[in-house]
């Protein structure tokens, strides 16, 4: 496992970038005539897809709001948070 994760993971990682991208730019080159044609199928996928985005969104902030960073005050203040954390 330790080998696999070593050798053949790092010498993959940025080729399933690349190779994501051209299958997405791929799928799209190939369907365009199929996705602007039928704008109705458009917003029916694009409606919840917003939706979730704005929802995570927001439970994201509210999470923060509850709970805040003190990483985050700290650079808010102007306060070097590694420096900060080296005088204690």
């Amino acid at each position: 496992m330790e080998w696999f994760e070593k050798n053949l993971l790092s010498r993959f990682a940025p080729v399933t970038v690349v190779a994501l991208l051209i299958a997405l730019v791929l799928i799209f080159v190939f369907q365009a005539d199929y996705i602007t044609s039928r704008y109705f199928h458009v917003f029916l996928i694009a409606i919840p897809i917003l939706l979730q985005v704005y929802f995570n969104s927001g439970f994201a902030y509210g999470l923060m709001r509850v709970f805040p960073s003190s990483a985050f005050d700290y650079r808010i203040r102007g306060i070097d948070w590694c420096q900060h954390l080296s005088n204690s």
